[in-house]
């Protein structure tokens, strides 16, 4: 999922609703890759991140949430063919 941030669609879009600030965008990256790797629920996490860095910033992660669960689902159908 981190590697998807790196994507310049979504880097762009989150340093976007970051105003442009670099800082904050690593702070993000920081914050998301340790939430990921903890045991919270993506609810939880979603919700730290809309407290944390503001609606625009959830609503692209909403978005990056559901392209990735559209992969694997067609990643599931694939190998299951």
């Amino acid at each position: 999922m981190i590697d998807l941030l790196q994507d310049l669609r979504f880097k762009t879009a989150i340093l976007e609703s970051l105003d442009w600030d670099e800082d904050l965008f690593q702070a993000f990256l920081t914050f998301f890759g340790d939430e990921l790797a903890g045991e919270s629920s993506i609810e939880e996490v979603l919700l730290s991140i809309k407290n944390s860095f503001g609606e625009d910033t959830y609503n692209i992660v909403v978005g990056l949430f559901k392209e990735e669960a559209l992969n694997l689902d067609r990643y599931i159908d694939d190998t299951e063919h």
